[in-house]
């Protein structure tokens, strides 16, 4: 199980399988990698229920390790987004590339250029 707790200080990563998370400050940075797809999805969906429970006023989810995305994925994070922001907190998605970034382009739910 991960806990996460805000921290004035940036954390060490802690890593539960394709999910990583680090807080800076009141930030909670969440990098999700390889492959988020039908079989992955579930497991992520864990370690995300757990960052929402939390309620972390800011999340910026971090796609530069993510290779391969699926439309379960993509739900997976729409849904994460929306769950946050229901909650009051800032959420954002950044670093998406290849294959992530070319879906989320084509679905335009792309990060904006720099994010």
């Amino acid at each position: 199980m991960v806990t996460i707790t805000p921290s004035p200080h940036p954390s060490a990563e802690v890593r539960t399988g394709n999910l990583s998370v680090a807080t800076d400050g009141t930030q909670l940075r969440v990098w999700i990698e390889g492959v988020l797809d039908a079989l992955t999805a579930p497991e992520v969906r864990e370690g995300l229920d757990r960052i929402v429970a939390s309620k972390p006023p800011r999340v910026m989810v971090d796609l530069s390790r993510l290779r391969i995305i699926d439309g379960h994925g993509i739900r997976l994070i729409s849904t994460l987004g929306a769950r946050l922001r229901q909650l009051g907190c800032e959420f954002s998605v950044a670093g998406a590339q290849q294959q992530p970034l070319a879906l989320l382009k084509l679905l335009k739910l792309d990060p904006p250029a720099g994010g």
